[in-house]
């Protein structure tokens, strides 16, 4: 029976969940959050997995390809590939986490709650504002500033560095996810609105296209394969791929439970290390899933997007402009260091020297792919990330 075919069996397959204690997602599995249960979607068998029972407000995939990141109100959970769970820090004055995004460096993540916007690096939490509340948070690639939003139609940038916020938009109302989304260089826009429940806004915030998806309580992006995942609650309690420049591929239907979160298992294979300082040394963490000694390349871009398509529907978040084809499997003396070579263990660790004279505020986007002569064209490619000059 074809894959197609499989996909369109639902009731059954979501009806009969698979429980195992420590089970393991394959690498681009959705993995949801919910008010009891974390669980996994296969989407090419239409399976759905329990993989641990654990309450969760809020999720999101963690830092070079170890497992998830996740909130129980105002504790901050991590989950390994092997099933450990563990409390790494809690948010302070009660603060109970309705979103989290990812951070420029490793372990730290933003995290919106109701009564601000924190962030997390490792064990130290740091108040960003306490002036607004959002319900949706998400980092913008653009600038290296994060982007906010509530449920009553605001949305916000909100200054990484001094926590300054600038209001956008007053217009969108019951916003209950975003998602940065690289081949527009903008933002997928998750709302629980009967439809029209997911937006496309461009780097300006101008919206750009609807798609009819109700009830949304989450979004994501795997920009590896330019796909927008997004989950939907009561009554419509399901999961459904989009594809930005094109429509609705399908949905999954999902057992009763209430979403909290959605993220992409092992997409994260492309990570900063380090906070860009000028004059310093920013490390590029990569890893890829189930790989051992491949060849891998990386690059650096000024810009995300429009980036590179690439065999297999897979996508490449670079824009291929000067820097890119400088850069590109070029280990440059004094600039840049380990751009090619052979994973160790499925890994690699890059760096650039940032000039001295880097200004304040100046972004670059970095990728990598790894050479497998089984994948469709020989390639696999990683997530793009960015580093903003501080």
């Amino acid at each position: 029976m074809s894959t197609l075919r499989l996909r369109w069996l639902p009731i059954c397959f979501a009806a009969t969940l698979a429980t195992t204690a420590h089970a393991q997602p394959a690498p681009g599995d959705v993995v949801l959050s919910t008010a009891s249960h974390i669980l996994s979607v296969d989407w090419g068998m239409a399976q759905v997995t329990t993989l641990k029972q654990v309450p969760w407000t809020a999720t999101v995939v963690q830092d070079r390809n170890v497992g998830l990141i996740g909130t129980a109100n105002d504790e901050i959970h991590r989950l390994t590939i092997a099933g450990t769970l563990s409390t790494v820090a809690r948010l302070p004055d009660g603060a109970v986490a309705r979103a989290i995004a990812t951070d420029q460096t490793v372990n730290a993540y933003v995290f919106g709650t109701h009564k601000g916007i924190y962030r997390v690096a490792g064990t130290t939490v740091t108040t960003l504002t306490t002036l607004i509340k959002p319900n949706a948070i998400c980092r913008d690639r653009n600038t290296g500033h994060y982007v906010a939003a509530s449920l009553f139609g605001a949305i916000w940038t909100v200054d990484a560095a001094t926590g300054a916020i600038t209001t956008v938009r007053t217009d969108v109302p019951d916003v209950t996810g975003l998602a940065y989304l690289p081949s527009i260089r903008g933002f997928v826009v998750g709302r629980s609105s009967a439809s029209d429940g997911v937006l496309l806004l461009d780097s300006n915030f101008n919206t750009v296209k609807t798609f009819n998806v109700a009830d949304v309580n989450a979004v994501t992006v795997d920009e590896r394969i330019n796909r927008i995942w997004t989950v939907s609650g009561a009554p419509t309690r399901a999961v459904t791929r989009i594809a930005p420049q094109g429509a609705i591929e399908g949905s999954i239907p999902m057992p009763t439970y209430a979403y909290t979160g959605i993220a992409v298992w092992q997409s994260r294979t492309v990570s900063v290390a380090t906070t860009g300082l000028p004059g310093s040394t920013a490390n590029f963490h990569i890893r890829f899933p189930n790989a051992s000694t491949e060849p891998y390349c990386v690059a650096l871009s000024l810009a995300a997007g429009p980036g590179l398509d690439l065999p297999g529907s897979q996508y490449l978040g670079l824009a291929p402009d000067g820097l890119f084809l400088m850069t590109a499997c070029q280990s440059i003396p004094g600039l840049t260091a380990r751009f090619a070579g052979n994973l160790a263990f499925g890994g690699a660790l890059a760096a650039l020297t940032i000039p001295a004279a880097a200004p304040p505020g100046f972004v670059v986007h970095v990728s990598a792919v790894m050479i497998d002569p089984g994948a469709p064209g020989g390639i696999v490619a990683g997530n793009a990330d960015s580093l903003q000059i501080r």
